[in-house]
């Protein structure tokens, strides 16, 4: 609606980016299999602008930093609250 409404956002040029990969962020459930993360969306956009797996460097430390909280919160914690995600 808001695009719809702007003329100056709706005469920006639009990028479909096709294909979503699977979301990494395993500490929520997801609206749906194809939602992203913020940072997930910014690299899947990245890689479809600029150049394939030249952005992966970026997703580390979110891995890292999920890997941590899933090991914070405990093994029996997490698989009670998210089951099979990893």
């Amino acid at each position: 609606k808001l695009l719809h409404l702007n003329p100056l956002l709706a005469a920006l040029p639009r990028v479909t980016l096709g294909r979503v990969p699977a979301s990494r962020y395993r500490l929520r459930k997801a609206p749906g299999p194809e939602a992203l993360s913020t940072l997930e969306a910014i690299v899947h956009t990245l890689q479809t602008l600029e150049a394939p797996n030249a952005f992966e460097a970026l997703l580390k430390p979110f891995d890292a930093l999920i890997d941590g909280q899933i090991q914070a919160m405990g093994d029996d914690t997490y698989q009670r609250n998210h089951g099979n995600q990893r």
